[in-house]
């Protein structure tokens, strides 16, 4: 398939690139010309050597520093950007159901096309990257600018190729004068690189080039120059050399050409090369040659020239006409610093150039990282085979970029499953009102209840119909919604708090515990946010226990509305177990009047729920927020079975493993390893500050979910793991089956073994975390599913390290 061009690289390359180089250069020039024009060319010479190396590694320091936004900069330069934008396509019509059917075998995806609510027919994403007439602007300006760039490096590399030849048809005589002065000036100079000197027909006037083997031509004439010229030539050449001046000539000629859209950055270069000629200048004059005779013999040496020199390629030349008034101007002047570069004189210009180069090359242009990481996305979806396009909806998701919403509506009739399945998935996660619409007029089969993703802080569980008993004298809706909010993943205000017991569902309530100032309407409240997908009436209730009449009611609100009374639980009679009661408003003109129970007309979209201490000791276990006014829970509240079961396995050895946690080899374990902890290492009390394995998942859908552990436990003193989810406090997965064999176990608490944990996450990326706490516990695999119903057996599919696996909807 073909590729897009990403604009946004080339406007940060062109674009920003421009202003950057702008901002590099015109420092370089501002030091040189203000702060340094007293000082050595030498100097100079450096600082502009700092400004070109800034400038070619701007990118790479942009990538390594954070960014920081100047509007006054972003805002002119996103308009620009914005021009270069193909304009959006209308967005395709909305009444598209977001939630697929997945059909196909278990295990693997499957390949029959996902089935949406009625909508009119959604265009097709084209699969062609061929540019249209709208995209070929960036294509036209990145080959303009490739074809400059090109060229201008062609330029040295035809120049060496020209002067390699030119040297190896140089004259190399060591008989006469000439030849002997010229070896014995190299000799004094005592440079540990060899050098040779050759005089060639080619050249119009002295030149070097050449880094671990340099060489200086002279024009032929040369032999005829009186000793002191020759003298004041070579030791102009030879401090080329010792400056490494051709190392920084080819970087000034490389930056060049890729700013070479930049005027500024041209005529930064011809002040870099002019300041090395002088720098050179000076050394000769530093050697003892006196001022107004080595301004003769260079104005000699220009005037004998049967042409103008070559501009600098490949080489460095001595005598251009350009520039030689002002080089003889710097060569008479009588007070000029003439120092060679010194430590003491080099760092502050370049700690101040490398402090500003880090601060612009920082910049955030218009192009975000966000952007480009958008775009990239957005052509995978369109380009990319079918995992690539199905990673790349669920991304678009959860980045939650509006501009995603017309493509992933797109992407619904991929004729992909798994790409539709996950486009409809990542549509989830926008509150907007087009998805709403679709989400509202889609259509689902009657016996299939429908189920709703909540949000929050910590967001509560969507399932299917609970199995529980239902009143016979009253009706069940179309589209029945069962919203499961655990109390202990709500958001907490103070003192009310997370008690742990195996008798709540989950192994956790919430309580605001006795103590003093703790009744009478204290601070201690939970609050909830969910979102409901179909507007209607809503009954609420919750699974309590109340130990006694002074400790069995909340306040209610919902929507941060009128606060209710809520005396728990029903019938304002006390008892020692958690029993399900309808969250009611008492009626106070009559206390012994049954409660009326808590029905509210709620708009699809999103909602909150908040209780509120009243009573301290009242204990708060689980809500259930559904549409069905018949339906009455029992026992913990079932999730039910999910309409998308999803199955995320996570081999053990491919997690971010820390020491003493160790790879061991076993024909019988997936995969043939798993890890274990090395003999005599034991935490039982607390977990320990290494020998942990970090697992990076992600889940498609919000939900309940259940998390199972392939392991071996050979007895009861290494029998257990810690486990936690995404930083909440460790779990003691204590008391596994002591069996010899592989097998697999629910992750329970230690104190809970009957009661196997669940986990409420949100869409999108989570992380799990093992660690060790006995010794010869073995684990081998991992699975995280929202199928609750679902017991794992032998070693599972074969997977990948993390495999997303979605079975046949019932």
């Amino acid at each position: 398939m073909g590729s897009v061009i990403d604009t946004s690289l080339l406007i940060d390359l062109l674009g920003v690139g421009m202003l950057k180089s702008l901002l590099i250069v015109g420092l370089a020039g501002l030091l040189t010309a203000g702060v340094l024009r007293c000082a050595a060319a030498s100097v100079r010479h450096w600082v502009w050597t700092v400004a070109m190396v800034g400038l070619l590694g701007c990118p790479l320091v942009a990538s390594l520093v954070p960014s920081w936004d100047v509007p006054a900069i972003r805002e002119p330069l996103e308009r620009i950007w914005r021009l270069t934008q193909p304009a959006p396509a209308a967005a395709p019509p909305p009444a598209v159901m977001a939630v697929a059917e997945v059909a196909g075998p278990a295990g693997p995806v499957g390949t029959t096309p996902a089935r949406y609510g009625a909508g009119d027919a959604l265009p097709t994403l084209p699969l062609s990257g061929d540019p249209s007439d709208d995209e070929a602007g960036p294509y036209l300006l990145l080959g303009l600018w490739g074809l400059g760039a090109l060229l201008l490096l062609l330029r040295p590399v035809a120049g060496l190729v020209q002067v390699r030849r030119w040297t190896r048809a140089a004259l190399h005589d060591p008989r006469g004068a000439a030849p002997m002065v010229a070896v014995e000036i190299v000799r004094q100079a005592q440079l540990k690189r060899t050098i040779t000197v050759r005089r060639s027909p080619r050249v119009a006037g002295p030149l070097t080039w050449g880094l671990v083997r340099p060489v200086i031509l002279l024009p032929v004439e040369a032999a005829s120059w009186p000793a002191e010229r020759l003298r004041a030539v070579l030791l102009h050449e030879l401090a080329h050399i010792r400056r490494w001046d051709f190392l920084t000539h080819l970087l000034a000629q490389t930056t060049r050409a890729v700013y070479w859209f930049n005027p500024l950055v041209w005529w930064a270069v011809h002040r870099m090369h002019h300041e090395q000629e002088q720098a050179c200048d000076d050394a000769v004059l530093q050697a003892g040659t006196p001022s107004e005779a080595y301004a003769t013999h260079l104005l000699e040496i220009a005037r004998a020239l049967k042409r103008p020199a070559l501009p600098a390629t490949g080489w460095i030349g001595m005598a251009r006409h350009a520039a030689l008034k002002q080089r003889i101007r710097a060569i008479l002047a009588p007070r000029a610093d003439r120092r060679p570069l010194s430590w003491a004189a080099g760092l502050p210009p370049t700690l101040a150039m490398i402090a500003f180069v880090g601060s612009v090359a920082s910049l955030q242009g218009p192009v975000t990282p966000e952007h480009r990481q958008m775009h990239r996305l957005l052509v995978t979806l369109r380009e990319g085979d079918v995992p690539a396009r199905q990673q790349a909806a669920l991304r678009l998701g959860r980045l939650g970029d509006a501009r995603a919403i017309g493509p992933l509506l797109v992407a619904l009739q991929d004729r992909a499953e798994p790409v539709s399945v996950s486009a409809g998935l990542a549509l989830q996660q926008f509150d907007d009102p087009r998805v709403r619409q679709a989400l509202s007029a889609g259509t689902i089969e009657p016996d299939r209840p429908e189920t709703a993703a909540a949000e929050g802080p910590r967001a509560p569980s969507a399932s299917t119909a609970p199995e529980a008993s239902t009143a016979p004298d009253a009706g069940t809706p179309d589209h029945p919604v069962y919203l499961w909010m655990e109390a202990e993943h709500g958001e907490l205000t103070a003192p009310m708090q997370r008690f742990e017991t195996a008798q709540a569902s989950g192994g956790a309530y919430v309580e605001v515990p006795n103590g003093p100032g703790h009744d009478d309407g204290g601070e201690g409240a939970v609050r909830f946010v969910f979102e409901v997908p179909v507007a209607g009436r809503y009954a609420f209730w919750g699974r309590v226990l109340g130990l006694n009449n002074n400790d069995n009611s909340l306040f209610v609100s919902v929507d941060e509305g009128t606060e209710v009374v809520w005396d728990t639980p029903e019938r304002h009679a006390t008892t020692d177990r958690w029993v399900w009661d309808p969250i009611s408003d008492r009626d106070w003109s009559s206390l012994e009047a049954p409660p009326e129970p808590l029905v509210m007309t709620l708009e699809a979209g999103r909602h909150t729920l908040t209780l509120r201490n009243r009573e301290d000791g009242t204990r708060l276990d689980r809500v259930l927020v559904t549409n069905d006014l018949a339906f009455v829970p029992s026992g913990h509240g079932s999730v039910g079975r999910p309409l998308h079961p999803i199955h995320v396995w996570l081999e053990a050895e491919d997690g971010l493993l820390s020491e003493p946690l160790l790879v061991q080899d076993d024909p019988e374990a997936t995969g043939g390893q798993f890890i274990e902890v090395e003999t005599g290492h034991n935490s039982r009390e607390t977990p320990p500050e290494a020998g942990r394995a970090r697992y990076p998942f992600t889940v498609l859908e919000a939900g309940t979910y259940q998390l199972w552990g392939r392991v071996q436990a050979p007895d009861g003193s290494g029998d257990s793991f810690w486990v936690r989810v995404d930083e909440e406090p460790w779990v003691p997965w204590n008391g596994i089956v002591q069996s010899e064999a592989w097998s697999w176990v629910p992750v329970y608490h230690q104190e809970e073994v009957q009661q196997p944990m669940h986990f409420n996450l949100t869409a999108g990326p989570h992380t799990l975390e093992v660690a060790y706490r006995e010794d010869d516990t073995k684990l081998d695999r991992l699975l995280i599913t929202n199928d609750v119903t679902f017991t794992p057996s032998g070693r599972g599919p074969a997977a990948r390290p993390v495999e997303v696996i979605f079975r046949t909807a019932p």
